[in-house]
């Protein structure tokens, strides 16, 4: 009941802002500036009045202006200036309305494209927010510290099979080990990042993820942009306590287009088209690898994976409606012969969403969401190694998330912008879990028993719902400030729970070419039902953690061709959630049955950092990127700071993206320092600074991509190599440790992924 009057009183006040409104009058600069992004240049023509479109497939953060326009030149003309040097210009519609265009040079407009993407009237100045005009009127926030990849660099940075997720840990702050595709950025756990699509919260978007998830879940040809913010999000984003992810689906005005992506690991198609206000998009994907592993006659089993996604949108003058379908499916049998461990799984997860938005003027809009996620979840195996442990697990999990959502803005005065908004969801799922393992002499000085059994079923459900306001002001040409503050409740036996969590973000314009920025803010992360740890036997809820971020830093653009920017941050968690680790080899199929698993409870954790990062255009067509982090990742165990098991204190990452004519060449190296690991134990009960107290050998690798492309009349075609770690280098995820003829404990390495070429064909039309 207390959840329901929550969302009744957010709905009222939604209700009496929508009458609250005060007039204002645009506001604009049309000064533009050399070195200042090209969306930004552009957009300001929009809010002047200039009924100016544009697509965010052609327009990306990394283009800059190169010159000023020079003066008493027309509107048309000052725009072509700005766009002709990245092979641009904007083109009228041919039934003669007042709506421009940009295309690339060799383009046209069709005739019904203002149908299709129906432009729209002079802005209002709003505040904290670009508004990119293009199909879907997408909004990218332009703060200093979220970092949007466009689908130029998506398909630009090497990655295994060109995965998403592969592709966003090449960014500054990922704590990547080149394996699995879960994200733990700046100190936080894999468990700690919110995915969205279309604003519907995905989880676990990683295929194999019982298996350590190696592959992102989300068919990379249909996504163009990917938002992630790893500081300073805003209220409306909630319990999560380290980053958020928006993945942005690709749309088109053509009338019917299609792409066939195939190569060594998956294959994938998809298709799309528009029709008057309508737009569509179906998308199929499979993987590979059972194929490639049979051809090859290993041992390694059959890991079969598939995913699909509907989508229908519909525009109208004022508004737009989405309705969208994501099925994510694994039926894998996998094996690892060496250390005697075999393992099934059989995993759907299908995600259903409707969203509707409402502009009701420029200063008032409303958003309602609602999705449902079902997941249907098995795995088994065994484990037969007499030194390690001999054991069986069964685990079944379903469960149902039923999720609801409204947002208003509301523009109050001129320079003052309101966002207030409710969320509600419902959750229920049923768990059995059937685990034996009796350990061998490696568990000895660990395990306190020499079996362990457990027989566990268990069926909850319970609510969470959160109420939030974001006010975002203006204060002069340069101060822009965003305050927010977030209610969220937990009501799920054992835990009934309520949290406040304030937000502030500062930036300022110190000078055209730098901007200073700064936030702080709390952000609470409830545990929901589907991450209950029932195979490591623990039956009921955690209590919330809380982190308590901090960040600061500047943006540097002293040249149209260069960008530089420094951040420094701060991260205190309260009352982590409690983990279960294996101390010698994390990369392993059953991790529970091992004899190194242990339960750590930490009573608290921080990680603190410093970010430097540098990228720009270094000749016509050559974009270079750079960046260099120090981090300190640590928990607290009986009174003694630890790192925790990720925690690299150095990284550093260099790559390029060169397109000279119909080739393509792509480049991206990274080293850190080796994660923390515990040398063997022999003794029984070591002191807590035992643990985590030596460091794995350093990782490295270098990942190139090589691409011809043939553009033919009316398609594309582009054969690609992706080769990882393109030098072999050995890099060490942990040990296997077995017993001689002479009883003493040999060591033996596991390595992390060895070089992998990857050939494809892609055909786009």
């Amino acid at each position: 009941m207390r959840l329901i009057l929550h969302s009744l009183c957010t709905l009222l006040l939604s209700c009496m802002l929508l009458h609250a409104g005060l007039a204002t009058a645009a506001t604009t600069d049309a000064s533009i500036e050399p070195g200042e992004r090209l969306a930004d240049a552009l957009e300001k023509y929009r809010v002047a009045g200039f009924r100016l479109v544009w697509s965010s497939g052609l327009i990306n953060d990394r283009q800059r202006v190169f010159e000023q326009p020079a003066p008493g030149l027309s509107v048309e003309a000052q725009l072509n200036a700005l766009l002709e040097p990245h092979a641009l210009r904007i083109r009228q519609t041919a039934d003669g309305s007042e709506v421009w265009y940009v295309v690339r040079l060799d383009a046209s407009v069709p005739e019904d494209a203002g149908d299709l993407l129906q432009p729209q009237e002079p802005v209002e100045t709003t505040i904290e927010e670009i508004l990119v005009i293009s199909p879907r009127h997408r909004l990218v926030r332009g703060t200093a510290t979220t970092r949007t990849l466009d689908i130029s660099e998506i398909q630009g940075i090497p990655a295994i099979g060109r995965d998403l997720l592969r592709v966003v840990n090449t960014l500054p702050g990922q704590a990547d080990n080149g394996f699995s595709v879960r994200q733990r950025i700046r100190g936080g756990d894999q468990d700690e990042v919110l995915y969205l699509l279309d604003g519907a919260r995905v989880i676990e978007p990683f295929h194999l993820k019982d298996f350590l998830g190696p592959f992102s879940a989300l068919n990379t040809n249909v996504i163009d942009t990917v938002d992630v913010y790893r500081s300073g999000f805003p209220a409306s984003y909630g319990n999560r306590s380290s980053a958020v992810m928006e993945f942005g689906v690709a749309e088109t005005s053509a009338a019917f287009s299609g792409m066939v992506d195939a190569n060594l690991l998956n294959l994938a198609a998809h298709m799309q088209g528009a029709t008057d206000n309508w737009q569509w998009l179906a998308s199929a994907r499979r993987g590979n690898l059972d194929t490639m592993l049979k051809l090859f006659d290993t041992d390694y089993g059959e890991p079969s994976f598939d995913d699909q996604m509907l989508r229908l949108s519909r525009d109208s003058d004022h508004g737009r409606m989405i309705f969208g379908l994501l099925n994510v499916s694994d039926e894998a049998s996998v094996n690892n012969p060496s250390i005697g461990e075999s393992g099934s799984s059989s995993h759907r997860n299908t995600l259903g969403w409707l969203s509707w938005q409402r502009e009701f003027s420029r200063r008032r809009e409303l958003n309602l969401h609602a999705d449902f996620s079902r997941v249907d979840s098995s795995r088994g195996g065994t484990l037969d190694n007499p030194a390690d442990a001999v054991g069986s697990l069964v685990e079944d999990r379903d469960f149902d998330v039923y999720r609801f959502g409204s947002s208003w803005r509301q523009q109050l005065a001129s320079g003052l912008t309101l966002l207030s908004g409710f969320e509600y969801e419902h959750q229920r799922g049923t768990f059995s879990s059937r685990l034996f393992t009796t350990y061998g002499p490696l568990g000895e000085p660990i395990q306190p028993t020499a079996q362990l059994s457990r027989a566990f079923d268990a069926s909850r459900d319970g609510e969470m719902a959160a109420v939030y306001v974001t006010a975002q002001t203006q204060i002069g040409k340069n101060l822009e400030i965003e305050f927010g503050l977030r209610y969220d409740n937990q009501d799920m036996d054992p835990i009934h729970d309520n949290r406040l969590s304030p937000r502030l973000q500062i930036n300022y314009a110190l000078r055209d070419d730098i901007t200073l920025f700064a936030n702080a803010g709390r952000y609470v992360q409830h545990q929901n039902l589907y991450e209950l740890q029932i195979d490591d036997g623990l039956l009921e809820l955690q209590s919330p953690q809380a982190a308590d971020q901090y960040s600061a830093g500047f943006r540097f653009t002293p040249h149209s061709r260069l960008q530089l920017q420094l951040e420094v941050y701060h991260k205190s968690i309260d009352n982590p959630q409690t983990r279960f680790d294996n101390l010698y080899n994390r990369y392993v199929l059953l991790p529970e049955l091992h004899s190194d698993r242990v339960q750590i409870v930490p009573e608290s954790a921080r990680a603190s950092g410093v970010e430097i990062s540098a990228s720009g255009i270094l000749f016509q067509d050559f974009f270079w990127r750079a960046a260099y982090v120090y981090s300190d990742v640590e928990e607290k165990l009986r009174d003694d700071w630890r790192p925790r098991p990720w925690d690299q204190h150095q990284a550093v990452s260099l790559g390029f993206d060169w397109q000279p004519g119909q080739w393509r060449f792509g480049l991206h190296s990274t080293w850190h320092t080796g994660w923390a690991t515990t040398p063997l134990i022999t003794e029984p009960l070591p002191p807590v600074s035992f643990y985590d107290s030596s460091r794995l050998k350093d990782f490295a690798s270098i990942d190139v991509s090589i691409a011809r492309i043939w553009q033919m009349q009316s398609s594309r075609l582009e054969l690609y190599l992706d080769i990882s770690n393109v030098s072999n280098r050995s890099n060490v995820g942990g040990f296997n440790y077995e017993l001689d003829e002479d009883g003493d404990w040999q060591r033996d390495v596991q390595d992390l992924l060895p070089l992998v070429p990857v050939l494809g064909l892609r055909w786009e039309w």
